[in-house]
């Protein structure tokens, strides 16, 4: 990292982790970089695991079939530094991103785990009740992360 003085690690990652509500997915796509917004859940151990949940079919979930290695990256604390010269101006952020392992979920136990993860980390509540139906409508991509870099600039 160019800039270790804004370098953050174990539970500061961990924090911005729990702060953000949207990561980017980050897959290649054969030559192609794709990445996409999703909101997600996580799971801390060692590493953490980030849940996602999206339709039984599309772009991403052909991608990963070829390819599960992925890219996550949240981000947050975003606010501008003005200045009077406007090469002075700068930005307050800080970010963590991931490199992992995507895998689908198949298992309902873990689908519905999953899914109460992403509620939790998105709505603050755990303990839904999931029917049958609705596990069985949605795919959960799980991200195994294997290393990840964190950064943070305050100003």
């Amino acid at each position: 990292m160019r800039r270790s003085d804004r370098q953050v690690s174990g539970e500061a990652m961990n924090e911005i982790l729990r702060n953000a509500k949207v990561a980017r997915l980050a897959m290649a796509d054969g030559d192609a970089p794709y990445i996409v917004p999703m909101n997600f859940g996580v799971e801390f151990a060692e590493f953490p695991t980030l849940y996602f949940h999206c339709a039984k079919e599309g772009r991403k979930l052909d991608i990963l079939a070829k390819n599960p290695r992925v890219c996550v990256c949240v981000d947050g604390g975003h606010r501008l530094i003005e200045d009077k010269e406007a090469c002075k101006f700068s930005f307050a952020y800080e970010s963590v991103i991931g490199d992992g392992v995507a895998e689908i979920v198949s298992d309902r136990e873990r689908k519905v785990h999953a899914l109460d993860l992403i509620m939790r980390h998105q709505a603050g509540i755990a303990g839904f009740a999931f029917s049958p139906e609705s596990v069985d409508a949605v795919c959960v991509i799980e991200v195994r992360v294997t290393g990840m870099t964190g950064k943070r600039s305050m100003g």
